[in-house]
């Protein structure tokens, strides 16, 4: 393989005594490196776990000063390099600068997540051995390290299971940084099989405005997990946003609620009260939730069951639904036979209206086959008992509802399923 630009033997992109050259250690024995006039630092902002409720990683950011004095923000210092050599020198040069920050302070456990630039990333296999050497002159561990790419900017996909694989061979894992963001998509994720996904924190500030989003959420984690990563909420600011990511279950959280940016990582907060009365507080409102959705939704399963029941004893499909469709949100009722194909018998509400004229078309659905939704599998799984999907889009309506479902047997013994759908609340 040949590396995507050519690095010289005594570049100090490629060697850690180039890079040592540009650091310099105060009295104290802080670190900090040189380039282009500007000076490096590092501050590490803590990530904790939502289960423990405990620090168990730190993310290093990048900190600068100009040649006047005054504070650089990172955006800056990004932008010194001329080229893709210079752009490779900066990060090994704030690699350098995080990793003897970070074990100056006498951390002996934990992650430490070190945001790498995409071609640094993509170049790794031909970055000669500074890699190695930097971890290994400095006795830090290969698995404590995360190295963090940020998703939507991986162009060469070539490149990036070479890199990814470079990493893992050295035993460290690999993070998808901002996902959500920009042309974010599953695709990557199935080729990279990141170790860790940080959440992009758009994504919880809009979780925080729309209801229907913080419902898809835990949908969204479910399938990262499944994809073998972890999951981390980044940018949680308030309680709430704390709520919103222990609903979606994802595993760590990182933001100013639990801690700010620090120049030491010694500096991460005890949050054992603020942990207590999170749990507390979700589980409350978890129980909240529950109790009020039972109490709305009561009045429905009361119905369908009862309808099951008149259908059994001979009463029309018609009929027997009468009173289900007479509920404020009861949009329809359809029967299913043992193979999950929907019967002639379809009854609408009285007011059903709103249905979108564009999926009009879908409204009669009488011969499809639904016996792959979940309400039709659990029904026949727990006969005689009302079964309630979670909220989905219905294709009669195009709007969202959730399936109350129920096993029965027609007076001549067919196994039958009667399904209302009630519109979401």
């Amino acid at each position: 393989m040949n590396a995507p630009y050519e690095v010289a033997p005594d570049s100090p992109t490629s060697s850690l005594p180039g890079i040592e050259a540009l650091l310099e250690r105060d009295g104290a024995g802080r670190v900090t490196g040189r380039f282009h006039h500007h000076r490096i630092d590092s501050h590490f902002q803590p990530i904790y776990s939502l289960a423990h409720g405990r620090v168990v990683g730190w993310e290093a950011l990048m900190r600068g000063v100009d040649p006047s004095g005054r504070a650089a923000m990172p955006p800056a210092i990004l932008a010194l390099p001329r080229d893709d050599r210079e752009r490779s020198l900066l990060d090994c040069l704030s690699r350098a600068v995080h990793v003897d920050n970070f074990l100056g302070a006498g951390r002996t456990e934990g992650w430490l997540l070190l945001n790498v630039q995409p071609e640094t990333f993509l170049q790794g296999p031909w970055e000669g051995t500074f890699f190695e050497d930097l971890f290994a002159s400095r006795q830090l561990p290969h698995h404590r390290v995360v190295l963090e790419v940020l998703e939507d900017a991986i162009r060469d996909r070539d490149r990036i299971d070479d890199a990814v694989q470079f990493y893992r061979n050295h035993g460290c894992l690999v993070a998808i940084d901002d996902f959500g963001a920009g042309h974010s998509n599953f695709d990557r994720v199935w080729s990279m099989r990141p170790d860790l996904v940080k959440l992009d924190r758009q994504m919880l500030l809009r979780a925080s405005q729309e209801p229907r989003i913080r419902r898809v959420m835990p949908s969204m984690v479910s399938m990262l997990h499944e994809a073998g990563a972890l999951v981390l909420m980044e940018g949680v600011e308030t309680e709430e946003q704390a709520l919103i990511a222990l609903d979606a279950d994802v595993d760590l959280a990182q933001g100013y609620l639990f801690g700010r940016p620090a120049p030491s990582p010694m500096d991460a907060p005890d949050r054992t009260s603020l942990f207590d009365g999170l749990w507390t507080r979700f589980q409350t409102d978890a129980r909240s939730v529950w109790m009020g959705d039972r109490r709305s939704i009561a009045p429905y399963q009361n119905a369908i069951g009862l309808a099951a029941s008149h259908i059994e004893t001979g009463i029309s499909p018609e009929a027997a639904c009468g009173r289900f469709l007479t509920l404020p949100r009861a949009e329809r009722c359809y029967l299913l036979t043992e193979s999950g194909r929907q019967t002639d018998h379809r009854m609408l509400a009285v007011d059903a209206a709103g249905a979108d004229e564009r999926f009009g078309h879908l409204g009669n659905a009488a011969g499809a086959n639904w016996s792959r939704r979940p309400y039709f599998r659990r029904a026949i799984e727990h006969p005689g008992r009302v079964q309630i999907s979670r909220p989905y889009l219905s294709l009669a309506t195009a709007k969202s509802c959730v399936t109350l479902s129920i096993q029965l047997h027609s007076p001549d013994g067919q196994l039958l399923v009667l399904c209302g759908d009630v519109t979401d609340a």
